[in-house]
Order: C-alpha cells, then sequence, then structure tokens
C-alpha cells in the first residue's frame, strides 16, 4: 500500500470534502463540547484523520489495530479482491 493517494483517491476525498457528505464542522462542535469532560474525567475519546483513513471511536474498543492486526485486515482485503 502506498503512503500517497493516486489521483482518484484524491479526487474522492476532495469531492467527499466538497460535497460535505462529512460534516467537519459538526465533528469539531462535538469534539469541543465533550473533549474538555473527557479530559478532565480522564476519559478518552479517539478521533483520527489521515491520508488513509478517518477513524472516531467511544471507548470501550472491539478491536485496537495495530501493525500486526493491519497486515491481517490487508491480506483479507486482497484475498476478497482476487475472488472477485
Amino acid at each position: 500500500m502506498s503512503d500517497h493517494r493516486t489521483a482518484f483517491q484524491k479526487e474522492l476525498a476532495e469531492a467527499i470534502i466538497s460535497s460535505k457528505a462529512v460534516n467537519f464542522e459538526a465533528i469539531g462542535g462535538l469534539l469541543a463540547k465533550y473533549a474538555p469532560k473527557a479530559t478532565v474525567l480522564g476519559d478518552e475519546i479517539h478521533f483520527s484523520i489521515n491520508h488513509r483513513v478517518m477513524d472516531f471511536c467511544i471507548p470501550p474498543f472491539t478491536q485496537v489495530i495495530n501493525e500486526q492486526n493491519l497486515q491481517g485486515i490487508r491480506q483479507l482485503a486482497a484475498q476478497a479482491r482476487e475472488s472477485a
């Protein structure tokens, strides 16, 4: 898997943002509302955006993604593509 987006992936990401399919302002508002309380309580909110994924989780987590099980997920995805 590349660390860089293809032209299609970039086009799709731009379309998602411009269509407002993901309301980043609403997400920011929720984080602004609940993050201070989570900080005071020592609780946890997980929110991640990077070039590969956008993820928002409220614990308890059902599974922690680490490099080892990420490789397993990639293998399952490759097998699914091959059988399609």
